[in-house]
């Protein structure tokens, strides 16, 4: 061996033991960075186990409430149960059971957003690993939760981007398919996704923009639609693609094609079917369900606050701001049922007729940005269920507008009858209590004022009974029976017990018996509805019932309703029976309604500023105001007759014809029936009438047999004057010359004597001042020399017989002195076969003793007068017979 080749194999094996040593050492770093390397693993995995837990530990309950307190769209219905309006705040979701949900809607769903659903356990990793792949090369970009994720995103978690969010939403959706069925967590998704335009859930959806309430009607595009939705909303919003300013239709039109396609490769639909779809044209709704106002928004707007206050009430909360602001969430966001007194029809008659009624006040152009005058009105039935509101002449074009019939407003002369003649009538009063409508003092009416002036500043009649003041509206007379007979305390107590809201009473005499006071209409039909009622008050309602979403019945307004009796059946029949005439007779004429009894009452505020009229019939309390919103004057001569009471026979007459009612009494029971007596009265004195009230001044009316007067009329008399002086007659006042008057004695306390003698006369045509009653004239005597003043002065002296009578005369004392001359003739002169009396003289000398209404005076006088006569007839016979 040579010594090169001996190095050479030295080398070599030197080589190889460093090439070993190497390995060696290789190996044992390798160990080393994979120990190390090992540990950061552990290390970090268990620091990041660690973080996991914390971040589970962080994730929120998995609480089945937050499913079933999601917001839910609350319903209106009408008194039949039939729906009316959906009603709801920022999400429009209206939950639909999973059996209401289409196979195929529930497929399209699957098919575009988790076709695996049916398979995975919360996180489907294929999914996952399929979408990462895709959005590396390039492809649509396309998310990777499954439908129990984006459930759990929705409900528990915040819409953040973080690995945070990820893992608790992986782990809530784990869990919530261990606790929840598939078709609980599809049922609960499908109600919950986000449809844009204010939709949550199919439902709400395919009503919005298909027009669809029942989701089998769906056609397999719309379906397709809505599914293809929920990945980017606002893209693929239907209305805006369709209906917006830029025609946008293929966007919405592709995204339905790549659903109908994924429904079809996953065996779905049929190739049928989807070629069909492909081919459907599609119909997008223009306007979306949360810019439109519901149906009949007064009725429901109204029904919506008192619902409002009902829950403020059942919670036990404040009622302030932020209390009504809590009930009124409550109301639109959880899914209610609420049940209403509307009636749809008389709804729509109302509405019609106050938007397209022609003959409102014109008015000078005004810069008000509505039409004015405005005008409102309500309906009631006689147990004050509302059943119609309308609180404008033109329909409402914003949701909370401005709703005049339950705002305050002056209802002028309509509230005589609640303030002041029904309590009067309770309080012993009669429709045949007199009053004196005369521009005098009223004590204790106002500071400032005497007394109130009637409509246009005149009207006066003298004495008036209640049932005429409230027939021609007098307020003079509503002023007195206010002040004298009920008071303003009391007034208010029975305004407050008819429902009206104490804060809209002014206690004074304008405010009580003018109407000045501020009411609602609503508050004035209540206090209407009453009277016709028999006199018992219900709160008026617009809801029945209220019912939660499981069914229950939280709010009963049937149950829990005030009642209370303000006026006996006796004074309502008597309040009636005078709006009757009022209606008939009075001011309310242009009110009546052929063929149907109309009771009820005008009214106009003080310098025309608003007009109304308030009724009813034996069905329905109607009230209707019509005014400026700014409470402008409407013009001189506008008033209640001309323009209120029109428009309420408008719909009124209407509401009757249309629903076929036949005429009936208001009230149930007659006069008789209820104790009422009828009586006659005096016009005048308010009394009893007596023999010598004559008829014009007798009034009859009903009475309740407590209120009947208990004092006969004296104040009446007949007297006999000579007609050529005025005075009474003396002896010799020829008979053509005396007269026989009604007179009436007028009492030491008539306010009448604060006015001059020629306004007595004026109202009292028959007013007497010489005496203060019939026993002072008879006490008179034209002997008495203090009494001959009161006589005749111009008949002093026996008028001369005429010439026929003196012929007459002489012939039968010539007679009657042959007769004396023959035996047994004459000596029954003066009786006849009978013996009774017949001499001339005798018997005009009982007549004259026997005078009228025991007018002594002047009937001794006339007894001497006939003596006189009688002596004066033989001395002339003797001087005739001399000639």
């Amino acid at each position: 061996m040579t010594e090169t080749t001996r190095i050479e194999r030295k080398r070599k094996k030197s080589a190889a033991k460093n090439t070993a040593a190497n390995k060696n050492k290789n190996r044992n770093i390798f160990k080393s960075v994979a120990l190390v390397g090992l540990a950061i693993v552990l290390v970090i995995g268990f620091f990041a186990a660690g973080a996991v837990r914390s971040i589970i530990g962080g994730a929120p309950p998995l609480d089945i409430a937050k499913i079933q307190e999601q917001s839910q769209t609350t319903f209106f219905y009408d008194q039949d149960g039939n729906p009316v309006t959906e009603y709801f705040g920022f999400e429009n979701r209206i939950w639909a059971t999973l059996d209401e949900i289409p196979d195929k809607l529930q497929k399209a769903f699957i098919a575009i957003e988790d076709k695996r659903f049916e398979e995975h356990k919360g996180i489907d990793l294929i999914r996952i690993g399929g979408a990462f792949i895709n959005n590396i090369r390039g492809g649509y970009i396309q998310g990777a939760s499954t439908i129990t994720q984006q459930l759990v995103k929705t409900l528990y978690l915040t819409p953040e981007r973080s690995y945070t969010r990820k893992i608790q939403e992986a782990y809530l959706s784990y869990k919530m398919e261990k606790e929840f069925t598939k078709d609980q967590i599809l049922e609960a998704y499908l109600n919950t996704i986000n449809f844009e335009e204010g939709n949550y859930g199919v439902k709400a959806a395919a009503k919005d923009y298909f027009g669809k309430e029942d989701l089998n009607d769906l056609t397999l595009k719309e379906m397709a639609v809505l599914a293809g939705l929920v990945r980017n909303p606002s893209s693929y919003n239907p209305r805006r693609n369709y209906h917006g300013s830029e025609d946008r239709r293929h966007i919405t039109e592709d995204r339905a094609q790549l659903v109908l396609r994924a429904m079809l490769d996953n065996d779905f639909i049929s190739e049928q079917e989807y070629e069909e779809a492909k081919a459907e044209e599609l119909h997008v709704v223009k306007e979306a369900t949360r810019l439109q106002l519901y149906d009949m928004a007064p009725f429901i707007e109204y029904a919506i606050y008192e619902v409002r206050d009902a829950v403020i009430k059942l919670k036990g909360w404040q009622d302030d701001k932020e209390g009504r602001q809590r009930a009124d969430e409550f109301i639109y966001s959880n899914g209610l049922k609420i049940y209403t007194t509307l009636d749809k029809d008389i709804q729509k008659t109302v509405e019609d007729t106050l938007y397209n009624w022609e003959d409102y006040p014109q008015l000078s152009e005004d810069d008000n940005s509505l039409p004015q005058p405005q005008a409102a009105a309500v309906v009631m039935d006689k147990e004050g269920y509302l059943k119609a509101i309308v609180g404008g002449r033109t329909p409402p074009t914003n949701k909370r507008e401005l709703n005049r019939a339950m705002t305050p407003v002056m209802m002028g002369s309509t509230i005589k009858p609640v303030s002041v003649y029904g309590p009067a009538l309770e309080e012993g009063e009669s429709p045949a209590t007199i009053y004196h409508n005369i521009p005098v003092k009223i004590e204790g009416w106002a500071a400032d004022q005497d007394f109130p002036r009637n409509y246009g500043g005149g009207g006066y009649t003298g004495p008036t009974s209640m049932r005429e003041g409230l027939r021609r509206s007098l307020n003079v007379v509503a002023a007195q029976t206010l002040t004298y007979d009920v008071g303003f305390e009391t007034s208010k107590t029975y305004l407050e017990g008819l429902g009206i809201d104490p804060s809209h009473i002014q206690v004074n005499g304008s405010g009580l018996a003018l109407g000045t006071s501020s009411i609602t209409p609503v508050e004035l039909a209540g206090a209407y509805s009453a009277i016709s009622n028999g006199g018992t008050f219900n709160d008026p309602i617009s809801v029945l019932k209220v019912i939660d979403k499981d069914g229950n019945t939280i709010i009963d307004r049937t149950q829990n309703r005030l009642q209370r009796k303000i006026f006996s059946e006796s004074t309502s029949w008597l309040l009636v029976d005078m709006l009757k005439d009022a209606a008939k007779n009075g001011t309310g004429k242009n009110a009546l309604i052929p063929g149907m009894t109309v009771a009820g009452k005008t009214g106009t505020n003080t310098e025309y500023k608003g007009v109304a009229f308030a009724g009813f019939t034996p069905y329905y309390t109607g009230v209707v105001w019509i005014g400026h919103d700014e409470g402008k004057p409407l013009g001189d001569g506008v008033q209640g007759a001309r323009y209120a009471a029109p428009l309420w026979q408008a719909f009124m007459a209407r509401i009757h014809e249309e629903a076929g009612l036949e005429d009936r009494d208001i009230l149930d029971k007659g006069p008789e029936e209820l104790g009422l007596v009828q009586k006659r009265i005096c016009k005048i004195s308010g009394k009893l009438a007596g023999s010598n009230c004559p008829s014009e001044d007798v009034i009859v009316d009903w009475f309740n047999p407590s209120s009947v007067p208990t004092e006969t009329c004296t104040q009446h008399g007949v007297i006999q004057v000579c007609e050529e002086t005025g005075k009474f007659p003396a002896p010799y006042c020829p008979d053509e010359a005396i007269a026989t008057k009604s007179v009436y004695f007028l009492e030491s306390s008539s306010p009448y004597w604060q006015l001059s003698q020629s306004e007595i006369n004026k109202w009292i045509p028959k007013a007497y001042f010489g005496f203060n009653s019939m026993a002072e004239v008879n006490s008179l005597s034209i002997d008495n020399p203090e009494h001959q003043n009161y006589f005749c002065h111009i008949h002093t002296e026996p008028p001369e017989p005429e010439i026929d009578e003196r012929i007459d005369d002489a012939l039968d004392n010539l007679k009657d002195f042959f007769e004396g001359l023959i035996p047994g003739k004459g000596q029954n002169k003066g009786q006849d076969n009978n013996g009774n009396n017949n001499d001339k003289n005798e018997d005009h000398w009982n007549n004259g003793n026997n005078g009228n209404n025991g007018n002594h005076g002047h009937n001794k006088n006339k007894d001497r007068e006939n003596d006189d006569n009688h002596e004066q007839g033989s001395n002339w016979y003797d001087e005739d017979w001399n000639e």
